[in-house]
């Protein structure tokens, strides 16, 4: 677990010009003030992947101002991120800013992310993609405070299959606007602890066989991959 970090960059985590592997991991209640509460990813050699993590409840210590996202990838950088849960942040779940090369989002179960300010406003998507070229598939969108998506023309869809027709190119597919069916929804406020299992989906979650059909992203029982991060080969 890591928790209770606190930073400009990464409050959890910050990565520049490298290319580590994080997985399984619960990275929980950190904050920053600029950019990536819970993952900061930046430099132009910067390609983690990231996978099978729980992100939750990772804030903006001034989401007026920067609305600091749980996982940011900045300009120039890029990432690998599957199969993870990423809730209840309150701001975005993940921004991926303009690269040369491809992040690839999928198979990750994003919702309840986003807040009210009290301003009125609201803020807080599922993806923010900036980048025009992420690959982004197999994800199951949820409640989301703003929106599902926002795309690089700036518009936001409530719906990430709204986004889909928009977008209209096999990068973005398949992608599900569902209620995951936890075993256990996030709670509103910050909880003192969890374990990942607490997140996993119920029987009935149509986040269950919903990921990337492909051999290489199956489950541990050899069944189509389970968005989220209790899929895969690594699912907890």
């Amino acid at each position: 677990t890591v928790t209770g970090g606190n930073a400009v960059n990464g409050g959890g985590i910050h990565v520049t010009d490298t290319a580590p592997t994080l997985q399984r991991l619960v990275i929980f209640n950190n904050r920053a003030s600029g950019l990536g509460a819970g993952l900061y990813v930046g430099g132009s050699k910067a390609l983690p992947l990231v996978r099978n993590n729980v992100f939750a409840y990772n804030d903006d210590a001034t989401p007026a101002l920067t609305d600091a996202h749980q996982i940011f990838v900045d300009t120039g950088a890029s990432a690998v991120i599957l199969n993870n849960t990423i809730v209840r942040g309150n701001g975005n779940g993940i921004l991926v800013q303009p690269s040369p090369r491809q992040s690839e989002i999928r198979n990750n179960l994003i919702a309840w992310n986003g807040s009210r300010l009290r301003s009125g406003a609201v803020i807080g998507r599922g993806i923010c993609d900036f980048s025009g070229s992420a690959i982004i598939r197999h994800n199951l969108f949820f409640a989301n405070s703003k929106a599902a998506v926002i795309t690089g023309t700036f518009v936001d869809f409530d719906l990430a299959s709204d986004a889909e027709i928009a977008v209209a190119e096999p990068r973005f597919r398949e992608n599900i606007d569902a209620d995951p069916k936890l075993r256990r929804e996030p709670p509103v406020r910050t909880p003192s602890r969890f374990v990942a299992p607490d997140f996993n989906l119920r029987a009935t979650s149509p986040a269950r066989n919903a990921g990337a059909e492909e051999r290489r992203h199956r489950d541990r029982n050899g069944s189509r991959n389970d968005i989220g991060h209790a899929g895969g080969t690594l699912g907890w």
